[in-house]
């Protein structure tokens, strides 16, 4: 009833404004939908891109607003027609070739995936394209053109942040008390494997922020995602109670936490990736029981609230989820509990497991080896 209400509301304010008032109309119900998508309401996000799209069917960012919400549901084929309409307006976005093919690639069809991002490659070629075609090459058994990608793909990400870098230290020298400057130059050093440096500059975005009103760190910089990553540089310096403490100040909050390199967003009830990194840091600590706790979280909050209903049938493709049945793995084996271990091992590798690279980034587990268990 309110999904019709809010249509003849539209349509009304069309008819009484004149026929170009249908696409403001149509990008206002758009802004709506994106709101109720970031917050994780998909459903109803879902239902007001259509309406967005009935009131002006050459709306691009609708279908590509209807698509992602359509993949947070696990819904892949219809996000597979959104992209695919979404380029046929727009047949030079790369995000929508990206979109696609992660859907593609969660259907296991594996070989369009890989075309799709070949063509992300060519409008944008971007180091999270190369990586993510490298893990395809490799499910293809194309091991020469993977080692390829991950040769681009370490050219690609220095050059990203070198340039990154630049036009952090020319808003630092233009500003001192700039801090989403000092957050975004510590999140690059923290890529660039430069973590003491990292934790200062971080450090320094949250000082500037805290108790200015007049300092602001936007929904990309947020304090909460700052601590993940002030988080992330401290475990990878073996600093792992300064690491739980940023991830218990993260989960505690209740924020929304933006997820690895990009601007994949889970909902405020689904901190999954801080308990991910959090299980980890209890893990290197030989502290098993909340590791475990937090392992389980993860994995629960994906096989139950994220559309799935059986955790035996685990998501495949997805690294955090993968990492998590690694980690729980690795803690059944630490307290000497060996008959668990075989089964979450397999899940891991069902979900896309890599030892190079567990969770998506930074190696922070080591793998556990099979051959060291007692079967």
């Amino acid at each position: 009833m309110r999904i019709l209400t809010s249509l003849t509301l539209s349509l009304f304010f069309v008819a009484s404004t004149g026929i170009n008032a249908w696409a403001n109309a149509a990008e206002d119900v758009d802004s709506e939908a994106t709101v109720l998508l970031v917050s994780g309401q998909y459903e109803d996000a879902i239902k007001r891109f259509t309406i967005a799209i009935s009131l002006d069917p050459k709306l691009a960012t609708a279908y590509e607003g209807r698509a992602v919400a359509y993949s947070r549901a696990n819904r892949w084929q219809q996000a597979i027609d959104d992209y695919t309409q979404e380029l046929k307006l727009r047949p030079q976005h790369s995000a929508a070739y990206c979109g696609r093919a992660e859907a593609y690639e969660s259907l296991r069809e594996y070989k369009k995936a890989t075309a799709d991002f070949t063509q992300a490659i060519i409008y944008a070629p971007c180091s999270y394209y190369y990586s993510k075609r490298a893990a395809l090459y490799e499910k293809l058994g194309e091991q020469q053109l993977a080692e390829q990608d991950k040769r681009n793909l370490k050219r690609v990400a220095n050059a990203e942040n070198t340039l990154q870098m630049d036009r952090c230290n020319r808003s630092i020298s233009n500003n001192p008390k700039d801090a989403e400057a000092y957050l975004s130059r510590g999140v690059t050093y923290y890529w660039m494997g430069e973590h003491a440096q990292a934790i200062d500059d971080i450090t320094r975005a949250l000082s500037l922020a805290k108790g200015n009103s007049a300092v602001s760190l936007g929904f990309k910089t947020s304090p909460d995602y700052a601590r993940f990553c002030r988080g992330r540089a401290c475990a990878a310096l073996g600093k792992y109670e300064d690491a739980i403490k940023d991830y218990n100040d993260v989960i505690a909050s209740g924020e929304m936490c933006i997820l690895g390199r990009g601007l994949a967003m889970r909902p405020r009830h689904l901190p999954i990736e801080e308990h991910l990194r959090r299980g980890e840091a209890y893990f290197a600590l030989r502290r098993w029981q909340p590791a475990l706790q937090d392992f389980t979280n993860v994995i629960e909050s994906f096989n139950y609230k994220i559309g799935m209903t059986d955790p035996k049938n685990p998501i495949e493709n997805n690294p955090l989820l993968a990492a998590a049945y690694h980690g729980r793995a690795q803690v059944y084996q630490g307290e000497g509990n060996y008959d668990l271990v075989p089964e979450d091992l397999e899940r891991a590798k069902q979900c896309g497991f890599s030892e190079t690279n567990p969770g998506g980034a930074k190696p922070t587990l080591s793998p556990v080896r099979v051959n060291f268990l007692k079967l």
